[in-house]
């Protein structure tokens, strides 16, 4: 059951990881190298920001919730742009 809470808390930003590492190899070969870094720095730093906002002993619960919100509407941000990348790469 401790492990079950464990994987609870963390699985808003493990869902955004896995979703920003799609989005990644979905446009690997649609951008060129320079344009692929920043959209990887951007994904990296989004995903960090969320990962502070939900470890971080120091936030409190609204930060938290904030955190877990954010999280999801970037997942589907990220969905609904990957399918689109896909749309136009047919």
């Amino acid at each position: 059951m401790e492990n079950i809470k464990k994987i609870g808390k963390h699985i808003f930003w493990i869902i955004q990881l896995i979703v920003s590492l799609v989005l990644t190899y979905s446009v690997y070969k649609l951008l060129p190298l320079k344009y692929l870094a920043i959209v990887i720095l951007i994904l990296a730093v989004l995903l960090g920001l969320v990962i502070f906002m939900q470890l971080s002993s120091k936030t409190n619960k609204a930060v938290k919730m904030g955190s877990k919100v954010l999280a999801i509407v970037l997942s589907v941000l990220m969905v609904f742009v990957n399918v689109k990348v896909i749309n136009k790469a047919q």
